[in-house]
């Protein structure tokens, strides 16, 4: 996956899920931070960035189109939800800061 540099990038969590049930989870605190790669939450905005709700389990954030990202340097993003219930789920993506292409 890439991060646009220089522009607004959506982060989207499609479908989120009770494992138990399948029923779709529509009041879950959800968020996302992307790290470089000492561990550290890259600069442009403040972390974590909530995702919230869009209805159907869909969770969406635009990321500040301001962050500090290196041209094809690698960073971690981390998205967390915690439900209702009190359960934790994360997924850990791995990014990749481009330029816009011009076509």
């Amino acid at each position: 996956m890439q991060l646009v540099i220089d522009n607004s990038n959506v982060c989207r969590l499609d479908s989120l899920r009770d494992n138990d049930t399948g029923e779709l989870i529509d009041d879950a605190s959800v968020s996302v931070t992307i790290y470089d790669g000492s561990n550290v939450p890259i600069l442009g905005t403040i972390w974590p960035v909530s995702m919230p709700n869009k209805g159907n389990g869909v969770y969406e954030a635009t990321l500040d189109h301001r962050l500090i990202l290196d041209r094809g340097r690698r960073y971690r993003g981390v998205v967390t939800a915690i439900d209702t219930q009190d359960r934790k789920a994360v997924w850990e993506l791995e990014l990749l800061a481009q330029a816009n292409k011009v076509y």
